[in-house]
């Protein structure tokens, strides 16, 4: 928690310091605190989809204990200790989901106030050629194909993150069991399932990152064409 409110910190006084740089400087930070900004962004959809299974978790948990009649008093027991322990994970994550919201909305702050300078008149530019034209279109083509397959990614990552959350979810609430202590097998299934997680979680993060870049490009381009009314 200190550690992201000193990072948010540190972008609101490069903000401060950024209206005594140059204008180089100045483009030059903004394009960091946008790019700081994305990543964060990335991090906080990773962690909904996170937090969204692992409520789920609980939900079907809370929902199937009461219809459990044939247990032993130790599976009741057990049942009970898990659901508990992952009452508290759910509770832990939803305060910090809401501290990194509250953390983003800061930074966008900064950035639409950093952003914001007097309009500059512009001299209207010639109309492109066919040759441009033609160009333009292709590049649109091209990158509308690149989002299509980044989407499809997407999506098969989407499905791998919560297989790997429901697994890990799983074995640490087996963890959190006081009679599962010392139990060096489960520790290392434990530790290999985190392993699978933060390996899906880390391409799934590239993918979202180069698509959202792929989904700015095209705008660009869309907006090109509709400025040169074609």
């Amino acid at each position: 928690m200190k550690t992201r409110i000193g990072f948010v910190a540190g972008i609101l006084f490069i903000g401060a310091m950024a209206w005594g740089q140059a204008p180089g400087e100045k483009v030059e930070e903004l394009a960091r605190l946008r790019a700081r900004l994305e990543v964060a962004e990335l991090a906080r959809e990773a962690d909904r989809a996170i937090l969204k299974e692992s409520i789920l978790l609980v939900k079907r948990a809370e929902r199937d204990h009461p219809l459990e009649q044939h247990r032993s008093e130790r599976e009741a027991h057990l049942q009970a200790i898990q659901l508990k322990a992952l009452r508290q994970y759910v509770e832990t994550e939803r305060k910090r989901f809401e501290e990194q919201g509250v953390e983003l909305e800061a930074m966008r702050r900064e950035l639409a106030s950093r952003s914001t300078q007097p309009a500059r008149p512009v001299q209207a530019a010639p109309g492109p050629t066919p040759k441009e034209q033609d160009g333009l279109a292709g590049q649109t083509e091209e990158t509308e194909l690149n989002l299509e397959l980044l989407q499809a990614k997407l999506n098969l990552l989407s499905g791998a993150m919560t297989e790997q959350t429901n697994a890990v979810a799983a074995l640490e609430v087996r963890a959190a069991d006081p009679q599962a202590k010392g139990d060096e097998a489960l520790r290392k299934e434990l530790q290999a399932a985190r392993a699978r997680y933060d390996e899906v979680r880390g391409r799934y993060l590239d993918v979202k990152k180069k698509h959202s870049r792929e989904r700015r490009t095209l705008n660009r381009l869309q907006q090109q064409s509709v400025n040169h009314g074609f």
